[in-house]
């Protein structure tokens, strides 16, 4: 498998997981009018084409990348997005 490279981190939690207050990237983003919606998504492609592929889109969703409708889940704990997902 090939794999992707990459170079950083993103602060991508809650602005109370920062130990210096920083507003979290997406937020920022979205304040400073860069972002029309405070929204990220991801699509991580098949490992059956023999990559490790993904992306990570900020502001939005690529249409392309899905069929049927989206559901929306609250998160359960602010700090990391987590959820609770029974079935």
């Amino acid at each position: 498998m090939k794999a992707s490279k990459f170079d950083g981190v993103l602060g991508m939690g809650y602005q109370k997981l920062s130990s210096g207050g920083e507003i979290p990237v997406v937020w920022s983003m979205y304040l400073t009018g860069e972002l029309s919606l405070p929204i990220f998504s991801f699509w991580f492609g098949s490992v059956s084409t023999g990559y490790d592929t993904g992306e990570l889109i900020l502001g939005g969703y690529d249409t392309s990348k899905y069929t049927g409708n989206f559901t929306y889940a609250p998160v359960s704990v602010e700090g990391y997005w987590e959820f609770v997902a029974d079935s």
